[in-house]
C-alpha cells in the first residue's frame, strides 16, 4: 500500500502557486499520523473525506473529532482552506465544529 505522502506530495505548493482539492474516498486507509499529516499541505483549499456506505467502509480510515482536535494542534493549520466535508463517518459530532473555528480561511463545513 502506498503511503498518503506520495499521494499528495505532488499537490503541495509552500508559494501557493496553485489551490489543491483533495478527495479521500473508497476503499482508502491511511493512518491517523497520515491524515494529521495534510495540514502540511499549506495550498489545500478543498478537502472531503468521503466514507462508502457498502462493505468498503471497514478499510476506510479512522475520522473522528480526535483527528480534527489533533490537526488544530499542528502548527499553522490549513491557512488555505475554505471547505471541508466529512461524509458518512460517526465519529463526528457537534463538539468538532469548536474545533473546525481555528482553521482561519474555513468558509464551509459539512
Amino acid at each position: 500500500m502506498e503511503e498518503l505522502s506520495s499521494y499528495t506530495q505532488p499537490l503541495t505548493s509552500l508559494t501557493f502557486d496553485f489551490i489543491t482539492h483533495l478527495v479521500i474516498a473508497g476503499g482508502c486507509e491511511f493512518s491517523t499520523n497520515e491524515l494529521l499529516c495534510l495540514t502540511s499541505i499549506k495550498n489545500l483549499g478543498v478537502l472531503e473525506l468521503i466514507q462508502p456506505a457498502d462493505e468498503v467502509c471497514a478499510v476506510f480510515s479512522q475520522v473522528n473529532d480526535r483527528l480534527i482536535r489533533g490537526w488544530t494542534e499542528m502548527e499553522d493549520p490549513f491557512p488555505l482552506l475554505r471547505i471541508l466535508r466529512i461524509w458518512g463517518d460517526h465519529g463526528i459530532t457537534q463538539k468538532s465544529l469548536r474545533l473546525v473555528s481555528k482553521f482561519p480561511a474555513l468558509a464551509m463545513y459539512d
